[in-house]
């Protein structure tokens, strides 16, 4: 029996992190097809065995909502149904919510002297938030847009990140830039000096 369990989602937290790991206890428990529409043509065995697997999703996402935030939803009859109403509260997709989430994610600038690790977390919770609107940026741009917002001390890194490549990954970036704070920390404590 599995024991995987996610804090319960109160409104205030991230609800997209929240959403992601739902999905995840949905599919350690062979429930996850509740959140996808089905073909209404399945033969009537498949629809009773569906209807059971919906209610136990619809069952593990109302006991995964806090009070304030199930008295909302709590009308709704299928696990998909209820997960839309969620996405329609917690998800705003308008297009001054695209502007906000655009801008903030322009204007994300690190701090001289933030580690690596917060920045890059914070960067990426940003993103996350971005790819819940419609015609958000690819992968490229947002690499790209990251490696603007270093501040200029990592000048010369990014300048050897961006030249001689056709294309450059997040994910590339971000192992590039923990290996070089790796490698800094190193040599500051072989040096005798206290990493900060």
């Amino acid at each position: 029996m599995s024991t995987l369990e996610v804090s319960k989602f109160d409104g205030s937290g991230d609800f997209r992190l929240w959403q992601v790991k739902m999905q995840s206890i949905l599919i350690d428990k062979s429930l996850d097809i509740a959140l996808e529409k089905v073909d209404s043509d399945l033969a009537s065995a498949s629809k009773d065995e569906l209807k059971t697997i919906d209610k136990r999703a619809l069952a593990v996402l109302r006991l995964a909502l806090a009070n304030n935030v199930l008295r909302h939803v709590c009308e709704e009859k299928s696990a998909l149904a209820l997960w839309n109403k969620l996405e329609s509260i917690y998800l705003d997709k308008s297009l001054s919510s695209r502007f906000y989430l655009m801008m903030r994610l322009f204007r994300m600038r690190m701090q001289e002297g933030t580690p690596i690790k917060q920045y890059i977390d914070e960067f990426n919770k940003v993103v996350l938030d971005y790819h819940n609107v419609p015609n958000s940026m690819d992968k490229d741009h947002l690499a790209i847009l990251f490696l603007c917002s270093l501040p200029y001390s990592y000048d010369s890194i990014r300048d050897q990140i961006l030249y001689g490549t056709d294309s450059i990954a997040m994910d590339d970036i971000t192992s590039i830039l923990l290996s070089r704070d790796l490698l800094k920390k190193s040599r500051m404590e072989s040096h005798g000096q206290i990493p900060e």
